[in-house]
């Protein structure tokens, strides 16, 4: 899914990955509803992968990068 209202300041901390980052982090599982550690040392939280997207293009067409938002 993409994010939704219901994904605010408050809420469960939600990510959507690219699918080259899918693809790195969990090569052999279905990635929506795995738990990333995200943030600095001091503040990390454990957000879910609600969904997928494609790799997004950046300086090289050709080529995508693992991205999470």
């Amino acid at each position: 899914r993409a994010f939704t209202d219901a994904d605010r300041a408050g809420a469960p901390p939600v990510v959507v990955v690219s699918t080259s980052a899918a693809r790195q982090y969990w090569p052999d599982a279905d990635p929506i509803g795995q738990r990333l550690v995200l943030g600095p040392p001091d503040a990390r939280r454990l957000a879910t992968v609600v969904g997928v997207v494609p790799d997004p293009r950046y300086r090289d067409l050709r080529e995508g990068r693992p991205t999470m938002y």
